[in-house]
């Protein structure tokens, strides 16, 4: 996890197992003492939707979607991405297209004072259903930018591209382009979109890399904030068992507002597939558009090192919908 964050302000808070402190007025905020960076930014197969086509192909695109087309997978650079799952809607589910980037894979160049960086990468990514055609627009960025560098040693980059998709399997093509090397990192992976059911919804339980309190100027409609700050996640799920460390989650409950009870959520740890402890938890009022927030923070210490399945069940009425992660706890 990058850097090292505090908890604050769990007045009335009870401890339960593995050390889970719940505020019961959802009093949990975050404070930050850190120095990685983390650059955020949000918002080949050739055959590409026509809404794709009419935007046009720019230059850095073309060895990135060629690369796509090609079917190959490259570790030569390093990389992680993901679909985080968010509000399920009537004809589909809003979902984050995360591409998270460990800026000590890439090669930079020291600018004209020597004492700064310059990076430079590009990244493509597309979405395909499960007959292989492209689901939706076309998902590309080409970023530069100058680090320190001790930010070029433990920083991250962290790019989150937003979309919308019906019910289906998928899977989530991707590249990133060491613009510098010219070395490219190529990745596959899958996931699910289930239909919309009635009632309560949950988005993906994500890790946080790190919290910006107090964030300006944030567009309403960002899916990653939590009590007036900025999330950035983190595709890695992986926290070393030392003090000071902590496992934190993030999720959203989307609230039925035809449903007059308030919703709930449970959490369980279980590990290879026995439960080992449930917890209920109280969550604070929907905002204006329905979203309940939250970050749930475990002291990793507490935690015995091993592979865990963390499954979080948001009930609300007599209507539920459940998530799950897994997540792995590191030995000193």
């Amino acid at each position: 996890m990058g850097g090292k964050f505090l908890l604050c302000g769990l007045e009335n808070a009870k401890p339960h197992a593995f050390g889970i402190a719940l505020p019961f007025q959802n009093s949990l905020c975050l404070g930050q003492d850190r120095k990685n960076l983390v650059l955020q930014a949000r918002n080949g197969y050739f055959a590409l939707p026509p809404e794709a086509r009419a935007e046009g192909l720019q230059a850095f695109e073309l060895p990135l979607l060629k690369a796509i087309s090609e079917g190959q997978v490259s570790n030569d650079v390093e990389f992680r991405t993901g679909a985080i799952l968010l509000r399920p809607q009537a004809e589909g589910t809003d979902l984050s297209v995360v591409v998270e980037v460990p800026l000590h894979g890439l090669q930079a160049k020291p600018d004209a004072t020597q004492k700064m960086f310059d990076v430079h990468l590009s990244l493509g990514a597309l979405v395909k259903d499960s007959k292989g055609e492209v689901a939706g627009p076309k998902l590309t960025r080409d970023r530069s930018f100058h680090v320190t560098a001790d930010q070029l040693k433990m920083g991250n980059f962290v790019e989150k591209m937003q979309l919308d998709l019906p019910p289906g399997k998928y899977s989530l093509e991707s590249a990133v382009l060491d613009r510098e090397s010219g070395k490219m990192g190529i990745q596959r992976t899958a996931f699910t979109i289930a239909p919309k059911t009635k009632g309560v919804g949950i988005s993906s339980l994500t890790s946080v890399r790190s919290y910006a309190p107090n964030a300006k100027g944030m567009d309403p409609n960002e899916p990653f904030q939590f009590q007036g700050g900025s999330i950035t996640p983190t595709l890695n799920n992986s926290v070393p068992r030392a003090e000071n460390s902590n496992l934190r989650l993030f999720f959203v409950v989307y609230q039925d507002p035809a449903i007059s009870a308030k919703p709930s959520v449970e959490i369980e740890f279980l590990q290879n597939g026995k439960s080992l402890t449930k917890v209920p938890m109280q969550l604070p009022d929907a905002d204006a558009q329905g979203r309940i927030p939250y970050v749930m923070t475990i002291p990793a210490a507490t935690i015995p090192p091993g592979v865990y399945q963390i499954r979080a069940a948001a009930r609300q009425g007599d209507t539920q919908s459940v998530t799950q992660t897994d997540v792995k706890i590191e030995a000193n």
